[in-house]
């Protein structure tokens, strides 16, 4: 084509119609038109197709033609509502300052150059040249971005971006100092946690569960390591959406993993499920920090934990080994094996424990306190002896 080319995207609906039929269109930019504008003689439309590194034009009635994007070394995964509020390339890794790992990938500290805010980069390896599953990918991580800036329960992701060197999703989140509630409870002198501050977690946990299963999302992976604290007393929950995102990557369900020990009984049988999976790992994580143990005895293999789950009796605390009765009775409304019989997070958040133990405002200062108490006490711990 000649004589001063330029780019429209155009929203036209029957162009989105005519793409969806194709089964092609609909994707990627939203289903938008792209128009290129010339001589009259020359002008066409064109649908979009994004296939991950390749942007497909279709020229309406005629052959495809591919142009590739996503050349430079941090390209974006987030556009339109979900568009990132760093740009990647001021993001500045500490690859050498590890801040967790797990099966799919590692968290490192990280810096945003401009404002010198400090970051927590969460690094997902990615498997295989899938485009749709990395289009699936895009989708997720919009979801998880648009709902944590939305509430101030949920760690927030700043952006998102893919890493060709490599080859890997780089999630740039809020950084959350005092670490997980698995960090505090290893801490604590007796492993465990108290209950004014089990309560005090309790019910900021339930808020950000509230949030999302009023709006049908399920966390999918409530667990110790995935609820974040700061010095200032917050407490947060992470990883929302990423569960889902790193078995689209790494594909680590297949095996047996730490996750599946907080999994519902529904989950593990393969079962439809809703929130009330969110309920049950709940559960489970309250009578860990509470008992300083999982209530399960070590499990190797996805056969032993169906076992334990379909016909064992579900885990309880028992007053007689010093727990409060509504702690008890707390922990009991979650693990019911019937999903239809547990309580939700609505009704959890007027449960006598929380309502005996949780905030006012002087208890929340207590509970920073405590918090840099056992940060101190890990900072300790590490430190070498002289």
């Amino acid at each position: 084509m000649s004589g001063g080319l330029r780019l429209n995207f155009l929203d036209n609906e029957e162009d989105d119609r005519s793409s969806s039929d194709e089964g092609k269109g609909g994707e990627g930019r939203g289903g938008r038109s792209l128009h290129l504008l010339g001589p009259e003689d020359e002008s066409c439309t064109f649908s979009i197709r994004d296939e991950g590194d390749l942007l497909v034009l279709k020229k309406q009635k005629d052959h495809e033609r591919q142009f590739e994007i996503g050349t430079a070394d941090k390209a974006p995964l987030l556009m339109g509502e979900g568009e990132s509020v760093f740009d990647p390339k001021d993001i500045v890794c500490d690859d050498n300052r590890f801040l967790g790992r797990g099966a799919a990938g590692t968290v490192v500290k990280a810096i945003h150059a401009p404002t010198k805010t400090p970051l927590a980069v969460k690094i997902i390896k990615v498997l295989g040249h899938d485009h749709g599953r990395r289009r699936q990918l895009r989708a997720d991580l919009g979801l998880f971005k648009n709902t944590a800036a939305d509430c101030a329960f949920i760690v927030r992701c700043y952006a998102a971006y893919w890493e060709k060197a490599s080859q890997s999703i780089h999630l740039v989140l809020e950084m959350m100092d005092a670490g997980s509630l698995h960090d505090l409870r290893i801490s604590a002198e007796d492993k465990k946690m108290p209950e004014p501050e089990l309560a005090i977690a309790l019910f900021q946990i339930l808020e950000g569960l509230k949030f999302l299963h009023i709006r049908k999302i399920v966390h999918r992976d409530i667990k110790p390591h995935n609820v974040l604290l700061n010095s200032e007393g917050a407490v947060k929950l992470a990883d929302f959406g990423v569960a889902k995102l790193e078995t689209n990557t790494a594909g680590y369900c297949d095996t047996f993993t730490g996750t599946q020990l907080y999994m519902s009984p529904e989950r593990i049988v393969g079962e439809d499920y809703g929130t009330g999976a969110d309920i049950w790992s709940l559960g489970l994580m309250v009578y860990e920090l509470a008992a300083g143990k999982h209530p399960f005895p070590p499990i190797s293999s996805v056969p032993v934990l169906f076992d334990i789950l379909i016909h064992r009796p579900e885990p309880r605390l028992d007053p007689n080994e010093g727990f409060s009765p509504e702690l008890c009775d707390f922990v009991a409304k979650c693990l019911v094996r019937d999903p239809s019989k547990r309580a939700s997070a609505v009704q959890l958040q007027a449960h006598p424990f929380l309502i005996r133990e949780a905030p006012p405002m002087a208890s929340q200062v207590d509970f920073a306190r405590w918090i840099r108490q056992q940060m101190q006490r890990a900072s300790s711990a590490k430190a070498p002896p002289r």
